[in-house]
């Protein structure tokens, strides 16, 4: 069965729309990483579905951080191989290296 549940999570099988990923870019990305994580905050989900949520929050986590890295390589190229983007600069804006994990900057 494809389609999503009642809380608008695709189920497994659901087939994705050829090429929308690529598509994507690291702002959209962010707002859906935003959307599932309030989703999952709100806690009115149930446990597959919270499975479902997390599975895709690590996804596009995964997306985000390739798009950050092929900004970096990009701008690093750029200039001439220098990195001019401060490291751990990536981490700072996707909340920390791993979902669940805080920003590693010291903030609370």
């Amino acid at each position: 069965m494809t389609g999503s549940d009642a809380y608008g999570v695709p189920s497994r099988d659901s087939p994705q729309p050829h090429g929308s990923e690529r598509d994507k870019t690291f702002e959209d990305l962010m707002e859906e990483l935003e959307s599932l994580t309030a989703r999952l905050a709100a806690g009115d989900v149930g446990i597959e579905a919270t499975a479902d949520l997390y599975e895709q929050a690590e996804a596009i986590h995964a997306q985000a951080r390739q798009r950050l890295d092929q900004v970096r390589a990009r701008v690093e190229r750029l200039a001439g191989g220098t990195a001019p983007v401060p490291d751990g600069y990536a981490s700072s804006l996707l909340g920390g290296d791993e979902i669940g994990e805080p920003a590693s900057d010291g903030a609370p």
